[in-house]
């Protein structure tokens, strides 16, 4: 039995949510007391790899559940790229978007998609340092 480590991207609008993991043999993750190596873990990270969930105790049980937000981050409207300043690099990003209908990365007017009105209101912050 080998170790596999399974990675899901998923944006999150703004808000709370609530993460939970479930095991049918409550057990939790606690692999080393039926002979693994290693017992198993989880992490949720944000886009800047601050961790906003952790695995508490490797024996759970059957269920653990983990509160946490998701907040706008601070700097500039239209650096997409969190480099804090909105320049071109935000522009490809903007423009690699265009079209996009749901969880947009560059929906500067929060409308639920990628159009000209985001692309008017991104070149209003074109060349700002935040």
């Amino acid at each position: 039995m080998g170790y596999y480590t399974y990675t899901s991207v998923t944006c999150l609008d703004e808000g709370c949510y609530v993460f939970s993991i479930g095991d049918e043999f409550s057990d939790g993750m606690a692999g080393q007391q039926y002979g693994c190596v290693a017992n198993g873990s989880y992490a949720v990270y944000d886009s800047n790899g601050n961790e906003l969930v952790t695995m508490g105790p490797a024996d759970f049980g059957d269920l653990a559940t983990h509160d946490f937000c998701v907040e706008t981050p601070a700097g500039c409207p239209g650096d997409f790229n969190g480099d804090e300043v909105v320049n071109v690099a935000d522009l490809l990003i903007l423009l690699s978007d265009f079209g996009c209908t749901g969880n947009c990365v560059a929906d500067m007017n929060a409308d639920g998609y990628i159009n000209s009105g985001d692309l008017l209101s991104f070149l209003s912050f074109y060349a700002v340092a935040c």
